[in-house]
């Protein structure tokens, strides 16, 4: 009996935009208007939770993003520019073991607005659509979740998502297909997919929500934490006011967190990557290669066997992305789109 095959799934926002893209051509573009690329391009119609009026992007609500130049008609290359530039700020900061924040370092105040709206953001996103329709069953990733799920030959699939959407999740629950979230939810015993969100998700919420007239930010503290038992996971109820955010920004370095629930994600994940031999699989779709996200992407790819089978999707290939893949791998191949997935043998 031949040994059966794992197969590794490492996911970034190109993974959403693919999804979001064959639904608006199968829907004839309704879903066109759900931006993932350029951050702040929504931000006027992102609601303010405690009186539920737009404008959470604005002078009035997010004062210090708004003073740093954050708009919402700044193109994608200067948001995810001013992004960075908060974002870095909070990871170096953060490396001095400090979680205490001053009303004058203006930077991280704004990384505080930041994972407060982004949230909110992608709850927004998420609730304009409330059914995935029946086209998605001719989407080329669903295809190939079905194959994984229904092949005996295949023992598990972990997939590493840095997406805070639920889209992933969604799609599984329209296919039928059982998954679970290890250490913070369980599935059943035939569960083959286990997701890994080391990034956060708009699903994670701590314990009890409290009143939205309630809502506001919390400025104090640059980090606030909790372990994975202390998690639940909420797919419906969404737009609410939840004592912590389970959010790292694009750039955030998750790897300063040496604790906590995002610590305990990955020291699960972590060992399942070694454990992968020269006939498993591993895809990677949709990640970019920031310089500030590279610490992280690059202990993905040297946990994992030279001589393992690599698939990179991707049809804008960074290419000191690419140069790192080949003096790693032997059995590397690329891939311009996700449809070569539906040739793909297992």
């Amino acid at each position: 009996m031949s040994k059966k095959k794992k197969v590794c799934i490492v996911l970034g926002n190109g993974f959403t935009i693919d999804f979001i893209n064959f639904i608006s051509k199968k829907t004839s573009g309704i879903w066109e208007d759900i931006d993932v690329s350029n951050l702040f391009s929504h931000g006027a119609f992102v609601k303010w939770p405690s009186n539920n009026q737009p404008g959470f992007l604005s002078k009035k609500y997010t004062p210090h993003l708004w003073d740093l130049g954050a708009r919402p008609y700044l193109n994608k290359t200067e948001s995810m520019g001013l992004i960075e530039k908060i974002v870095t700020s909070a990871n170096v900061y953060a490396l001095k073991g400090s979680n205490d924040i001053s009303k004058d370092q203006k930077y991280l105040l704004a990384y505080k607005e930041l994972t407060s709206y982004l949230k909110y953001l992608f709850v927004y996103f998420n609730g304009k659509k409330k059914e995935i329709p029946d086209e998605i069953s001719d989407w080329s990733w669903a295809k190939f979740f079905s194959e994984l799920n229904n092949s005996d030959d295949i023992e598990e699939v972990v997939v590493i998502t840095y997406n805070y959407d639920i889209w992933l999740e969604r799609v599984l629950s329209k296919l039928a297909i059982n998954f679970d979230l290890p250490s913070i939810s369980t599935g059943t015993d035939k569960c083959k997919f286990r997701i890994f969100k080391p990034h956060g998700s708009i699903s994670f919420k701590y314990k009890n929500d409290v009143p939205l007239s309630s809502f506001n930010i919390n400025y104090q503290e640059l980090k606030a934490e909790c372990s994975t038992i202390d998690i639940k996971i909420e797919y419906d109820n969404l737009y609410t006011n939840n004592p912590i955010i389970f959010l790292i920004p694009p750039a955030g370095d998750v790897n300063r967190t040496k604790d906590g629930w995002n610590a305990t994600v990955r020291q699960i994940y972590e060992p399942k990557l070694k454990q992968l031999g020269k006939n498993d699989l591993t895809i990677i779709s949709g990640i970019s290669y920031w310089h500030v996200d590279r610490a992280e992407i690059d202990s993905i790819l040297v946990s994992l066997s030279s001589e393992i089978d690599l698939i990179n999707i991707n049809p804008s290939m960074d290419q000191y992305f690419e140069s790192v893949i080949n003096s790693l791998f032997n059995n590397y191949i690329h891939f311009d789109s996700s449809e070569a997935l539906k040739e793909l043998s297992l």
